[in-house]
C-alpha cells in the first residue's frame, strides 16, 4: 500500500495524475511509467545519458517511484541507496575514471558518502565527527559524536542523523544544528551499523550488542524494540511491503512488520555478517558464516532457495551485496546469477576489495586497495583508477553519475567523473 507509511506518502498518493509515480523533493530527472526490468545490460545497447533515471519495479510503500533503483529525497540518502539496501542508482555513473576535485577530511570510517539534494556531502569518521562537505571547497562543518561514526542517512525533511560508537542516535539540522538526541545503548568505541531513514522519516538501526532492533520516531522516541536475544552483526533492511528484515549471529534471520510483530523467522547454519538485501520479488540476500561465508537466498516466509559459496577477495573489512535491475547479486568483484551460480569474477590485484555499487546500467564499482575498478555487465574491466590514498571505503554515486569515495593515508574525500 502507497499510503502505509503515513501522510507525507498518502498526499503524493492522492495526486491524481501521478498516483504512486511522484518525484519527491530533491529527486532529478523525469519520472517515466514502470516498466520491465532489463533482463540484458549489453553496452551494445542504447547508452543512457548521466542522471537520466531508468525504470524498476519496486512500488512506493518505502521509497518513491524507483528508477533502476529508488529515486528517493536525495541522490544516495543512507548507506545501500534505499532502505532496500539494493545499492544501485537510478542513474548512470562515470564511464572514464577522472578524479574531478578531492578535499581534505578526517580518516574516514568504512561508511559510504552521502549526497543531499542540495549537493552536500555528508561523511562519517573514525574520530567520531559527522563532517559535511562542499563539492570541490571542502569541510563547511563537523559535528562530534562519540567515535566512531558510520555511514549517515539523510530524511526527506534534510535532516541528518547518525549514530556515535556509544550508541547514541542523533538528528541534525542540514547547518549542524541538533534537533534531537536518542540513546539506544552499544559497547563505545566500535563501528555500529548504519541507521535507515524512511520517507515519513521513521528510522530503523539496530544495537549491535544488546541485540535489539529499533523502530523510531521522527522526534527521537521508540516505536519499538525487540530483543532478538542474539546479537545483530549488521543494521536492518526493509522491504517495499514495509517488512523489517534483521538478522543475527546465531544465524537467525527475523521479519518484523511496522507494528513489532515477527511474522517469521528463518534460521541459518552460521551467524549472519551484513545487512539482509531485499530483491524486487521479496527474496532477502544475506551473507552467513565466519571463515567461509557464503550468499544465502532466503524466501518470503523463512525458506532458502540457494546458496553461494564465496567468489568474492577474501580480507575485505566489511561486506554487503548489491542487486542488479536484472536480478545479479554483487559482492565485491563477483558476480552472482539468479540461479546462484558465479556469473564472473573482475582480476583484481589487491587482497581484499569493498562492498560495490552498480548504475542504471549495471555498470558495478568498487575499491580494492588504492584502486576504483568498473567493471562492465559482462565482467570486463571498463577503467581502473590509482588514487592517492592508500585505503579505498565503499563508493556510492552521486548527482550527475558522480562517484563518491572516502580514503585513507592520506585522508581526502574523492569525487570521480567522465564520460
Amino acid at each position: 500500500m502507497c499510503n502505509s507509511f503515513g501522510p507525507w506518502l498518502l498526499a503524493l498518493a492522492l495526486l491524481p495524475l501521478l498516483g504512486c509515480q511522484f518525484a519527491p523533493p530533491g529527486a532529478t530527472g523525469s519520472v517515466v511509467p514502470p516498466a520491465a526490468a532489463p533482463t540484458n545490460a549489453n553496452p551494445a545497447l542504447e547508452r543512457r545519458p548521466i542522471g537520466v533515471p531508468t525504470v524498476d519495479p519496486f512500488p512506493c510503500a518505502t521509497t518513491a517511484i524507483a528508477a533502476g533503483a529508488a529515486i528517493l529525497w536525495a541522490p544516495w540518502p543512507m548507506e545501500g541507496h534505499d532502505l532496500q539496501r539494493t545499492n544501485r542508482s537510478p542513474i548512470v555513473g562515470p564511464r572514464v575514471g577522472r578524479v574531478l576535485w578531492s578535499v581534505e577530511i578526517d580518516a574516514p570510517s568504512f561508511g559510504q558518502v552521502v549526497e543531499a539534494a542540495d549537493g552536500t556531502l555528508y561523511v562519517g569518521t573514525e574520530s567520531g565527527k559527522l563532517q559535511a562537505v562542499r563539492p570541490g571547497v571542502g569541510v563547511a562543518w563537523s559535528f562530534q559524536a562519540s567515535p566512531p561514526v558510520p555511514t549517515p542517512a539523510l530524511g526527506p525533511d534534510g535532516s541528518v542523523y547518525l549514530r556515535g560508537g556509544d550508541g547514541a542516535l542523533y538528528a541534525l539540522r542540514s547547518d549542524g544544528g541538533r534537533r534531537w538526541t536518542t540513546d539506544i545503548g552499544a559497547e563505545p568505541k566500535l563501528l555500529g551499523p548504519a541507521p535507515l531513514v524512511g520517507p515519513d522519516s521513521y528510522s530503523y538501526l539496530t544495537s549491535y550488542h544488546q541485540g535489539l532492533p529499533y523502530l523510531v520516531q521522527p522526534g527521537g522516541f521508540f516505536q519499538w524494540a525487540i530483543n532478538t536475544q542474539a546479537r545483530t552483526l549488521a543494521g536492518p533492511a526493509v522491504g517495499p511491503d514495509g517488512m523489517v528484515y534483521v538478522g543475527a549471529a546465531d544465524g537467525t534471520l527475523r521479519a518484523i512488520d511496522r507494528e513489532g510483530l515477527e511474522l517469521w523467522r528463518a534460521n541459518l547454519a552460521g551467524p549472519i555478517v551484513a545487512a539482509p538485501m531485499v530483491g524486487s520479488g521479496g527474496q532477502i540476500f544475506i551473507l552467513i558464516g565466519e571463515g567461509g561465508v557464503e550468499l544465502a537466498v532466503v524466501e518470503a516466509g523463512g525458506g532458502v532457495r540457494w546458496r553461494a559459496p564465496r567468489c568474492w577477495q577474501s580480507g575485505a573489512l566489511a561486506l554487503w551485496a548489491a542487486l542488479a535491475a536484472d536480478g545479479r547479486v554483487q559482492v565485491a568483484g563477483c558476480a552472482i546469477s539468479p540461479s546462484g551460480a558465479e556469473a564472473w569474477r573482475a582480476p583484481i590485484e589487491a587482497a581484499w576489495a569493498t562492498p560495490a555499487v552498480l548504475d542504471a546500467e549495471g555498470q558495478t564499482f568498487f575499491g580494492a586497495g588504492r584502486d576504483l575498478y568498473a567493471v562492465g555487465p559482462d565482467g570486463g574491466v571498463l577503467w581502473r583508477l590509482t588514487l592517492d590514498s592508500d585505503s579505498l571505503g565503499p563508493p556510492s554515486i552521486g548527482s550527475g553519475g558522480t562517484l563518491l569515495v572516502g580514503g585513507s593515508r592520506p585522508s581526502r574525500l574523492y569525487a570521480i567523473g567522465g564520460r
